[in-house]
C-alpha cells in the first residue's frame, strides 16, 4: 500500500510537529505526506526542516490563516491535480501533534482491505496511558450510523484514496476547528462513505498516539463552542442521512446528565456545558 498523508500546522506547534516528523523516519512504507504551513515566515526554513526528516517524501504548500477543513482541501486539491490515483492508494489525515508507532505503515498495509474500504483505529496517549473518548483496545467493530459518532475520529482514519475522492471528495468548509460549526467534518466523512454502501472497521489493535486534553477552564470554553456544534450537526445528519442519529443525540444528553450528577469538579461542569451546548445546538442556524 502506498500512503498519502495530509496535515497542516502553524508556528505556535512546530515542536510537536517535529514528532510526527520522527515518528515517520523508520516507517517501511512508502509515503508522500503533504503539509500545508499556516504561518508568515520563510517557506525555505520550513522546508528545510521537514526534508531533514523525510527526505524528499514531502509536499510543502503555504496558507493564510484558515480553518482545519479549508487547509486539507487545500492538499487535496494538490494531490488531485498533480498525482494518479491508484488503487492502493491511502489517505490519512494526522494532526499535527499526533504520532505513529514505528510499524504503523506495515500493520495498516497487513489489513484485509478487500473487505474494508476504510479503518478507524484507537486513539491513544502513551504518557497518560489513556485513550480518547474510551476507544477500545484489541476489539474489531463494523462501523454504522451509530457508532460513527463515538468510534472515528479524524486522526485516526485511515481511507482508500480513491473511494475519498469518489464519495467525499472534499471536507465540509463550515465544518471542523476554526470553522462557524467546530465540529463534525470527520463525522459527516464517515457518514457520507457509509450511506454510500462503503464499508468500514473500528480496528482498536493499531494506535495512533495522541496526548490526551487536559480538563481545565481554557479546555471547558473550546467544548462549548464543539457541543453547540455537535448539537447542530447531529440534527442536520439526522435529517441528511438517518433520523436514526436522534438516538445519538439522546444518548448524549443522558450521559452528559449522569456525568454532571456523578463527577467533581471541572469534569462536572464540562458535562453541565456539554448539556446545554448540545441542545443550544440543534436550535442554532448557521446558515443565517
Amino acid at each position: 500500500m502506498k500512503f498519502k498523508l495530509v496535515v497542516t500546522y502553524s508556528d505556535e506547534k512546530i515542536d510537536v510537529f517535529k514528532r510526527l516528523l520522527n515518528s515517520l523516519k523508520n516507517q517501511k512504507e512508502q509515503f508522500l505526506i503533504v503539509c500545508v504551513y499556516q504561518g508568515q515566515q520563510s517557506i525555505d526554513e520550513h522546508y528545510s526542516m521537514i526534508k531533514e526528516y523525510v527526505e524528499d517524501k514531502f509536499v510543502l504548500l503555504q496558507s493564510e490563516r484558515c480553518s482545519l477543513s479549508k487547509a486539507r482541501n487545500k492538499a487535496l486539491e494538490y494531490i488531485y491535480e498533480n498525482y494518479h490515483i491508484n488503487e492502493d492508494d491511502l489517505i490519512l489525515f494526522p494532526d499535527d501533534d499526533c504520532w505513529y508507532e514505528n510499524d504503523f505503515f506495515e500493520k495498516i498495509s497487513n489489513l484485509d482491505w478487500r473487505a474494508n474500504e476504510f479503518y478507524s483505529f484507537r486513539v491513544f496517549d502513551p504518557y497518560e496511558k489513556k485513550e480518547f473518548g474510551k476507544r477500545k483496545k484489541d476489539i474489531s467493530v463494523n462501523l454504522n450510523y451509530l457508532n460513527s459518532f463515538r468510534l472515528p475520529i479524524s486522526v485516526g482514519l485511515v481511507i482508500k484514496l480513491n473511494v475519498f475522492r469518489e464519495n467525499v471528495n472534499y471536507f465540509n468548509e463550515l465544518l471542523g476547528v476554526g470553522a462557524p460549526v467546530g465540529s463534525g467534518e470527520e463525522t459527516e466523512v464517515v457518514l457520507k462513505l457509509l450511506h454510500n454502501k462503503c464499508k468500514g472497521n473500528y480496528y482498536g489493535f493499531i494506535d495512533v498516539y495522541h496526548e490526551v486534553y487536559k480538563v481545565d477552564e481554557v479546555f471547558i470554553l473550546k467544548y462549548a463552542k464543539y457541543a453547540i456544534g455537535q448539537g447542530y450537526c447531529l440534527k442536520i445528519f439526522a435529517r441528511r442521512f438517518s433520523p436514526v442519529i436522534w438516538l445519538v443525540f439522546i444518548e448524549l444528553l443522558i450521559r452528559s446528565l449522569v456525568g454532571y450528577l456523578i463527577s467533581s469538579k471541572n469534569l462536572s461542569v464540562m458535562y453541565k456545558i456539554r448539556f446545554i451546548s448540545l441542545v443550544k445546538g440543534i436550535f442554532h442556524n448557521y446558515d443565517k
